[in-house]
């Protein structure tokens, strides 16, 4: 018998490095998308999935809003609002510890929804005066009626209760959609890919161009060891030596750091073999893909 939960999905969506998915992992309680100080970090539309003893939340990470000047950029931007028509609920999270830009189609697309639309004001701790967040509120219940507001701090995980209690108390009682213990619904290969990304924006933020993409060629699993096998593709060959570093001490670290994350979210021995190869057709090929 399928049991039933208040079950649904809530799209996290806002502007580009405003804490959605440091949110969305603070709340699932496990790691489902990559963090990066470099702006539109998050590609696709990634679901984290919270299951508590009275819902199942699937919170759907997007990338961030902003104002495209190309093919990638329009395309990114079409996979943030393509959500929208299919969930019980929006988180629209700001982080209002800086100066808040006026997406004047963002919130007209909220606007329109059916669904409630919450407000969630991140980096309230680095506010000060705290009078300051009185003034914020009212100029952002301005644009729009939002169903609640909330106050947060997601990189410390302050404020976050009552998001879950809020959301668990509005969606529908349905039978849950995934296993109790899922936090995610990325394949393997794919979350593997995704966190060596983030090593390589973590060592190369200033850089690494978006023309780079990890691929996972191979995947051998045993009851105590996996063994990734990926490859680094860079738009153009002069890339390379960035990405490998002298010696090639750049890719091992990213290897290593990568391997030691994976070891922690598998519990499991972990090998990484890292390969770059430069593909000079990588950018004109699907969005997302290697």
């Amino acid at each position: 018998m399928i049991q039933k939960k208040r079950t649904g999905f809530v799209a996290v969506i806002g502007p580009t490095n405003a804490g959605k998915s440091t949110l969305v992992n603070a709340l699932v309680g496990h790691k489902v998308s990559i963090i990066s100080r470099k702006v539109q970090t998050t590609r696709f539309n990634i679901r984290g999935i919270l299951t508590t003893d009275e819902a199942q939340i699937v919170f759907v990470d997007t990338p961030g809003i902003f104002s495209p000047k190309n093919t990638r950029d329009k395309a990114m931007v079409r996979q943030a609002y393509g959500v929208l028509s299919d969930v019980e609920a929006v988180l629209l999270v700001l982080d209002v510890s800086r100066p808040l830009k006026d997406f004047k189609k963002m919130y007209g697309i909220l606007k329109s929804l059916s669904c409630p639309v919450f407000l969630v004001m991140n980096k309230v701790d680095l506010v000060h005066p705290k009078e300051k967040l009185f003034t914020l509120t009212q100029e952002l219940s301005q644009k729009m009626a939002f169903a609640e507001i909330f106050m947060i701090d997601s990189l410390h995980k302050k404020g976050l209760d009552r998001i879950v209690e809020k959301l668990s108390d509005m969606l529908p009682f349905e039978p849950m959609m995934y296993d109790e213990d899922q936090k995610s619904d990325l394949p393997l290969s794919l979350y593997a890919s995704e966190i060596v990304r983030e090593e390589i924006y973590r060592y190369l933020h200033e850089e690494v161009p978006y023309g780079i993409r990890v691929k996972t060629e191979e995947i051998e699993e045993t009851e105590h060891e996996m063994r990734f096998s990926m490859v680094i593709y860079i738009a153009r060959d002069n890339f390379k030596k960035i990405v490998v570093g002298n010696k090639a001490q750049q890719l091992k670290q990213i290897g290593e750091k990568s391997r030691m994350q994976l070891t922690a979210i598998f519990k499991k021995r972990v090998s990484v073999y890292l390969f770059v190869k430069a593909d000079a057709k990588l950018l004109s090929r699907p969005e997302f893909e290697a």
